[in-house]
């Protein structure tokens, strides 16, 4: 108890703000960016030699721990991002395979929710106790176990059975009273990652009403993650709603991460551009512009692309601080074969000239990557050098020449176009692309349509 104890009260110490307070000398978005919890591995609560003690009592006591016991420790490993040493782990799943009903609906929610956030591999025998124990307990659940067991199961590629949803669907409405904004986010990002479009529509509007109620306690990552599930399923909220969205996006804009800049960008070009205001576009550019040095690659290259297509331009002082990032050594490498086609895209899109260093960069990634590129972002590549009226590097359009000879069963009519179309404005023999044309298994979405990019 006393171990448990410790490390749940370090857990919640950890994940308070910082203490230190705003000095005058300091950049106000920016500190509460870097301030407003501990990073991983800092802090006094997170990285203290009192984990690395604890963590070894786990395994010492693991046997006497009991159900809530492993739960709460699971869960304060988790809250402070540090993953658990593989023997702690073993002690812990080794227990809570022993004695599975002993789980109550916390414990279950806890121990799902800890897992999908350190991304931790657990046994079938684990997982399978822990949907049964979730299925069963799902009508004793809160609103904050719904959500997060939900969030869980999305993240761990686990799709809850056809009449466990519906149990779920009349769990949310009759305590649809006490979701909070978290509850709300994770229910609604969960229905979007396991692309359940809820079957009674009256699930969706309870949660747009909650949401409309509470709104104004989102935190940055509950309203990009509710922007990013409309997004996803393909529902856009009523322009009432949208409107209050954008004033609180704009209200918290300050204290966007870079993901949820980069997802809400991505969420707002999925609409229709007169749907957005462009007060919350300004936001979002001064944000990302502030977050920058920090932002992964995929985040640069969809900030780019959504810009692009929101706008149709691409302005200098938003261009240059995200280009900048993008050749960081670092970052250039982890950049993929998506990555760069949206960056060519974005820039052709708007015109907008490209920085030497970041043309050499993505030219670079794509003979280094090509092998590993769809054939949709081979083909918007090439569509890229089109519309800037510039012919790839023979090192590179060999290289993707060669791709589409051998892989030409991969893709689909809007590829086969777009190719042919790239090499008439090059002047050049296009590679034999007979049998791509000609395939009637062209592969496509769930509609039977042709989805992509491209806007020709």
């Amino acid at each position: 108890q006393a171990v448990s104890n410790t490390l749940w009260a370090a857990a919640r110490l950890a994940a308070r703000p910082a203490s230190r307070q705003l000095t005058e000398d300091d950049d106000e978005c920016e500190w509460r960016y870097r301030v407003q919890r501990f990073p991983r591995g800092a802090g006094d609560a997170a990285d203290s030699g009192l984990w690395e003690a604890m963590e070894f009592q786990v395994v010492r006591l693991a046997r006497e721990l009991g159900s809530q016991g492993v739960a709460n420790i699971i869960w304060a490993f988790a809250a402070v991002e540090r993953t658990l040493l593989p023997e702690t782990w073993e002690a812990l799943e080794k227990e809570l395979i022993a004695q599975p009903g002993a789980l109550n609906p916390q414990d279950v929610s806890n121990i799902l929710w800890s897992v999908a956030t350190l991304e931790m591999q657990i046994s079938e025998d684990l997982r399978s106790i822990l949907e049964d124990q979730a299925t069963a307990l799902f009508p004793s659940f809160n609103a904050q176990n719904i959500g997060n067991t939900l969030w869980a199961f999305a993240c761990l590629g686990i799709s809850p059975e056809g009449e466990l949803w519906k149990v779920a669907e009349r769990v949310i409405l009759k305590r649809i009273e006490g979701f909070y904004p978290q509850a709300i986010a994770n229910t609604l990002c969960s229905a979007a990652k396991l692309n359940h479009r809820f079957l009674d529509p009256r699930v969706f509007a309870v949660l747009e009403g909650r949401a409309r109620i509470t709104l104004q306690e989102f935190s940055p990552q509950n309203v990009s993650n509710m922007m990013w599930s409309y997004a996803t399923v393909g529902v856009s909220p009523t322009p009432a709603f949208l409107a209050l969205i954008e004033e609180r996006i704009s209200a918290v804009a300050c204290d966007l991460k870079p993901q949820e800049v980069s997802n809400l960008c991505w969420a707002f070009a999925r609409l229709r551009r007169s749907h957005v205001g462009d007060v919350v576009l300004d936001a979002l550019a001064l944000r990302a512009i502030s977050v920058a040095p920090a932002a992964k690659a995929q985040e640069v290259a969809t900030i780019l692309w959504s810009f692009a297509r929101l706008t149709g331009a691409l302005e200098r002082s938003l261009l240059l601080p995200l280009a900048d990032r993008l050749v960081t050594p670092a970052v250039a490498r982890a950049m993929n074969g998506q990555d760069i086609a949206n960056v060519f895209w974005a820039h052709a899109k708007c015109g907008a000239a490209m920085m030497p260093e970041l043309r050499e960069t993505l030219e670079d990634g794509v003979v280094r990557l090509c092998g590993k590129f769809k054939m949709q972002e081979v083909a918007n590549t090439l569509w890229a050098y089109m519309m800037m009226g510039e012919i790839p590097p023979e090192e590179m359009l060999t290289a993707l020449e060669r791709e589409i000879e051998e892989r030409q069963q991969e893709m689909k009519p809007l590829d086969v176009m777009t190719i042919w179309k790239s090499y008439a404005a090059f002047g050049r023999e296009p590679p034999v692309l007979w049998a791509a044309a000609e395939s009637e298994s062209a592969p496509q979405d769930a509609n039977g349509t042709d989805v992509g990019f491209i806007v020709m």
